[in-house]
């Protein structure tokens, strides 16, 4: 499927996730391969870089459990206790385009759906909206480029939220619901990015003050829950605004005078030490 510019700003409540996956607007995923190179980019715009993690299977799973439960049987199967032998390998190959689970992760996406409705505050946010993996289509006002994104909960302005919050449902491992170790997940794995990306597109689209996001995040093995929250004005969504506009900028320049070579830059870099590295030297503290 793809999206023409004559369709932007454009929203699609109802547009399968596989054919929002294979649209041709840039996706936060696409920001992030160009954070690391125009080959990264290239592979993964042509899906060539798809290499699921159990820990993706089980927030795919958890996801469809939560938010759209229709299509969890249908998409969602449990496999074998673990992955080795024949038996995996079967399992897999009967069911194409299938998220699989050895038992005990499957299992467990019932146990985190439970956390989840006892969890009075999480409960009142899932349901207090119908808008469930919305996708929104968009052309970035810097560059031109047309951009996409699918929050799994858009909350319209209202009494409770004033001016809109989209929220996202993050599974992380134990330990990690803790704000210090969730603003590392924030950084190293580009949350500030998909905040401002996704913010700034929807109000783009919408036209309406969606001015928060939050993060709904549980642990797996703990299962406990917390809530971020990340208004407007926030560093996060500043520095994550600033970084996704470098990358589309770098994308426009990469469109518009594609390099002869696509691989890292062909010159002699420098390694900078990383703060931790650097304390812990001036301490005397390496082992």
């Amino acid at each position: 499927m793809n999206y023409l510019i004559d369709k932007y700003p454009h929203v699609d409540p109802s547009l399968p996730s596989e054919d929002y996956h294979r649209s041709d607007p840039v996706s936060k995923s696409l920001l992030d391969a160009l954070g690391k190179s125009y080959w990264h980019y290239e592979m993964t715009r042509k899906g060539l870089l798809e290499k699921k993690s159990n820990a993706f299977d089980i927030g795919t799973a958890l996801h469809l459990s939560v938010l759209q439960p229709h299509l969890f049987d249908r998409q969602v199967v449990c496999g074998p206790p673990d992955r080795r032998g024949n038996r995996w390998k079967e399992v897999v190959e009967r069911n194409p385009g299938k998220t699989v689970l050895i038992e005990e992760d499957y299992n467990e996406i019932f146990s985190l759906r439970q956390a989840l409705a006892d969890h009075p505050l999480a409960q009142r946010i899932l349901g207090c909206s119908s808008k469930v993996e919305w996708s929104y289509f968009w052309q970035d006002s810097h560059t031109g480029i047309p951009c996409k994104c699918r929050p799994d909960l858009t909350i319209d302005p209202d009494g409770w939220f004033e001016e809109g919050v989209l929220v996202d449902l993050k599974v992380v491992a134990p330990d990690n619901g803790i704000p210090d170790r969730f603003a590392y997940y924030i950084e190293e794995y580009g949350y500030d990015i998909q905040a401002a990306f996704y913010l700034d597109g929807v109000r783009q689209v919408t036209e309406k003050p969606f001015s928060h996001f939050l993060f709904l995040v549980i642990e797996k093995e703990t299962r406990l829950i917390s809530l971020f929250h990340l208004p407007a004005d926030h560093d996060y969504i500043s520095g994550g605004r600033q970084r996704y506009v470098k990358r589309l900028y770098a994308l426009r320049e990469y469109l518009d005078n594609p390099p002869e070579y696509l691989g890292y830059p062909t010159v002699i870099q420098p390694v900078e030490c990383r703060g931790w590295y650097k304390k812990a030297l001036e301490g005397g503290e390496l082992k």
